[in-house]
C-alpha cells in the first residue's frame, strides 16, 4: 500500500479509527449472533437427547442434523472472536498514532527503563521519559525491537549503517500492510521479555528429564483418558473403585511429584516470552515470505533461512507448545489436565525443542528486534512526511541545516533556523535571555544529528553533516544523595565530553555553559574548554546568558561565532520570535523581567 506524501497522517489516522470502530461495532454483532445461534442449538440438542434417550423407538437421527449446524455455530463464532479481536487491536494501533501526532505523552510508553544518567547525551535530550524522542518513535511490539531502537538512540551507528538503515526505511515507510500485520499479531500489550533472558535460557542447562519420562507419560495419560472415557460411556463412577485404576492414577500422582520441580522451572520461564512469541512469529514470516530490495532487509530475510529448516515454521511449533500448555490454566480444563499429565508432557515437549532449535533462535530474534527498529523509524517517517533523510559527508568534522527544528514540537509551531559548523565558525556561542529559545535550538541540533545517525528522517529543510557523534551538557542536575553539587555535576560531564571528543569526532552542546560559578572566572574556564574540544576536533554550540562569555569567539585559533536569539521588544511584556540571528543579543528584557514580577518600573 502506497502513501500519498500530501496526504495528512493525523487525518488519514482519524478516518481509519472511525472506520475500525464500525467495523468492530459490526464483528461483536455477528459474535452476538453465533453466540445466540449456539445457545438455541445446544438447548435444542439437549432437548432431543432428552426426548429420544428414554423412546428407543423414537429415531436419533435427528440429533445429527443439529450437530453439524452447532459446528458451524461454533466455528463462526471463534472467526467473528478472532475478527473482532484483530480489529481491536488495529485501533489500538491507530489511536496510539493519534498520541504520537497529537504529542498526547500520556498515552505513550515513557521507556524509563533506559534512562542512563551517566551517558553522553541521552538525559540532557529527554531521549527518554515523558515528552521524550523515545515516546515520539517506539511503535514496537515486542521488546527486542524496544531494546533494539534504545541501543540506536544511544550507540550511534557508523554512516554506512545508518545509509543502509535509511535505504530500509525508505522501503518501508509506505508499507502499511507490514504494520498492521504487526499491530493485528499477539495480545494488545507485550510482556517485559528481553532477548538477554532468552539468551540465559538457551545457555543454561536444560531441565533433565529421562529418556523414558514422554513416554511413561504418554502412557499413564492414555490409561487415564481410557478409564474417564469408560465412565463416560457407562454413566458410572464405579469403575473408578477398581484397584487397577486407582494404581493408575497413583502413579501419575507419583510421576507429577518426581518431575514437578523440573516441570515448574520450565513454566516459569514461559510466563514472560510467550506474550511475545506471536509476534515475534509475524515477523519472521514477514521476513521469510516477503521480496526486499534494501540491503539491509535482504540481509535480515537471509539471517533467518539459514540451514534447511524454516525458522517460521519451527518458531511456530514453539507457540504451538506453549499455546497448548496454557490450555491447563482454563478453570474448564484444570481437573482434565492433571489426569492427563498435560503440564509435564508439554514441558519435556519445550524442552526438546529448546535443545533443537533453542540456539537458531537467538539471532531470529535479533532479526525480530532490528526489523521492529525499522519498522519503528518506517512509521515515524509516515507521520512526518515532509521530514527529509539526511545527507552524510566524508568531509568533515561539519554539519549545515536549513531550516532545522525541534522534533518534540509540533510541526504547525515550531520556528525553524539555519546553521552551519566546519572549519569556520569551528564553534558557535549563542547568547540570549532565559526563554529566548536557547536550550530548544541547541537540543533541535543534537537530536536531529541523533536520529541522522540512527538512519531516521530529520525535522529540517535539509541536513548535511559529516561522522559525528554527540556529546551534550544540558539538564545537569546536583545529587544530594551523592554529596555532588550542580557545578560538579557539570565538571563530570564536560570531562566526559572532552575525552568523548578525543575518541571520534563530536558535536558538543552546552547549555549555559560553567552557570556554577562568577562571570570572570567562568570566561576563563569556558574558553579553556571550548579550546580543548576544538583542538581534539569537534564542532558545536554553548549557550550563555553572561555576555561577557561572547568574547570567547575573538580568542585566537578557535574560530567561533556569535549568534543570539531576543524578545521582539514588544512593551507589553516578553514576547519572542525564537529567530536565530548572527552576533550578540543588544536588547535588554530587565524591565520586561520585572513588570512579569508585578513590580511597576520607572526608567
Amino acid at each position: 500500500m502506497l502513501l500519498a506524501q500530501s496526504e495528512d497522517p493525523l487525518a488519514r489516522y482519524e478516518k481509519k479509527i472511525a472506520d475500525l470502530r464500525s467495523a468492530f461495532d459490526a464483528a461483536v454483532g455477528r459474535t452476538r449472533l453465533f453466540q445466540v445461534s449456539l445457545t438455541v442449538l445446544g438447548a435444542a440438542l439437549f432437548v432431543a437427547f432428552v426426548f429420544t434417550h428414554g423412546h428407543p423407538t423414537i429415531a436419533w437421527w435427528p440429533l445429527a442434523a443439529i450437530l453439524p449446524l452447532a459446528a458451524l455455530a461454533a466455528r463462526g463464532l471463534r472467526n467473528a472472536g478472532a475478527k473482532s479481536t484483530e480489529i481491536y487491536r488495529l485501533r489500538g494501533y491507530y489511536e496510539t498514532g493519534v498520541a504520537r501526532l497529537t504529542l498526547d505523552w500520556d498515552s505513550l510508553p515513557l521507556g524509563e527503563e533506559y534512562l542512563d544518567p551517566s551517558h553522553l547525551y541521552a538525559n540532557g535530550l529527554n531521549l527518554f521519559g515523558r515528552g521524550s524522542l523515545y515516546q515520539l518513535l517506539c511503535s514496537a511490539r515486542t521488546r527486542a525491537g524496544k531494546d533494539t531502537l534504545a541501543r540506536w538512540m544511544k550507540d550511534p551507528a557508523s554512516i554506512e549503517e545508518a545509509r543502509a538503515r535509511a535505504a530500509a526505511v525508505r522501503e518501508l515507510w509506505s508499507r502499511v500492510d507490514l504494520r498492521e500485520a504487526l499491530a493485528a499479531a499477539g495480545p494488545s500489550t507485550s510482556s517485559d521479555f528481553r532477548i538477554e533472558t532468552f539468551r540465559e535460557w538457551v545457555r543454561s542447562a536444560p531441565p533433565d528429564f529421562p529418556a523414558w519420562a514422554p513416554v511413561a507419560a504418554a502412557l499413564a495419560a492414555s490409561a487415564a483418558l481410557f478409564i474417564a472415557s469408560a465412565c463416560l460411556l457407562q454413566w458410572s463412577l464405579q469403575l473408578l473403585a477398581n484397584p487397577y485404576v486407582a494404581a493408575v492414577f497413583g502413579l501419575e500422582a507419583g510421576f507429577s511429584l518426581f518431575f514437578l520441580q523440573r516441570v515448574r522451572a520450565v513454566l516459569k520461564w514461559l510466563r514472560i516470552p510467550s506474550a511475545e512469541l506471536p509476534v515475534a512469529l509475524e515477523v519472521v514470516r514477514i521476513l521469510e515470505e516477503r521480496r526486499f530490495a534494501a540491503p539491509g532487509l535482504v540481509a535480515l530475510s537471509e539471517c533467518l533461512r539459514l540451514g534447511h529448516s524454516s525458522a517460521s515454521r519451527d518458531l511456530g511449533r514453539l507457540l504451538r507448545l506453549v499455546t497448548l500448555l496454557g490450555l491447563r490454566d482454563n478453570p474448564m480444563f484444570t481437573l482434565p489436565s492433571y489426569f492427563l499429565l498435560w503440564g509435564a508432557q508439554f514441558a519435556m515437549a519445550i524442552c526438546r525443542w529448546r535443545r533443537k532449535h533453542g540456539a537458531r533462535m537467538l539471532p531470529w530474534l535479533e532479526a525480530v528486534g532490528e526489523f521492529e527498529a525499522l519498522m519503528c523509524l518506517a512509521t515515524y517517517a509516515g507521520e512526518h512526511p515532509r521530514d527529509p533523510f539526511p545527507e552524510f559527508s566524508a568531509a568533515g568534522p561539519a554539519i549545515e541545516a536549513q531550516g532545522i527544528g525541534h522534533p518534540l514540537l509540533d510541526e504547525a509551531v515550531c520556528v525553524r533556523n539555519d546553521f552551519r559548523l566546519g572549519d569556520s565558525p569551528r564553534f558557535l556561542v549563542v547568547s540570549g535571555s532565559n526563554m529566548s529559545g536557547k536550550s530548544t535550538f541547541l537540543r533541535a541540533v543534537a537530536l536531529n544529528a541523533v536520529l541522522a545517525r540512527m538512519g531516521a528522517p530529520v525535522r529540517c529543510a535539509r541536513l548535511r553533516l559529516s561522522n559525528l557523534q554527540v556529546g551534550a551538557s544540558i539538564l545537569v542536575q546536583d545529587s544530594l544523595a551523592d554529596g555532588r553539587s550542580h557545578f560538579l555535576a557539570e565538571m563530570e560531564r564536560l570531562r566526559q565530553t572532552i575525552d568523548a571528543a578525543g575518541r571520534a569526532p563530536l558535536l558538543f552542546v552546552v547549555d549555559e555553559i560553567l552557570i556554577g560559578t562568577n562571570s570572570r572566572d567562568r570566561l576563563v574556564a569556558a574558553e579553556w574548554v571550548v579550546r580543548a574540544l576544538v583542538a581534539r576536533g569537534a564542532v558545536g554550540l554553548i549557550s550563555t546568558h553572561d555576555l561577557a562569555l561572547t568574547g570567547i569567539v575573538d580568542a585566537a585559533g578557535l574560530h567561533g561565532a556569535n549568534f543570539h536569539f531576543a524578545d521582539t521588544g514588544d512593551p507589553s511584556g516578553l514576547q519572542f520570535d525564537y529567530r536565530l540571528r548572527p552576533g550578540v543579543v543588544e536588547r535588554s528584557n530587565a524591565l520586561s523581567i520585572v513588570r512579569s514580577l508585578g513590580i511597576d518600573a520607572v526608567t
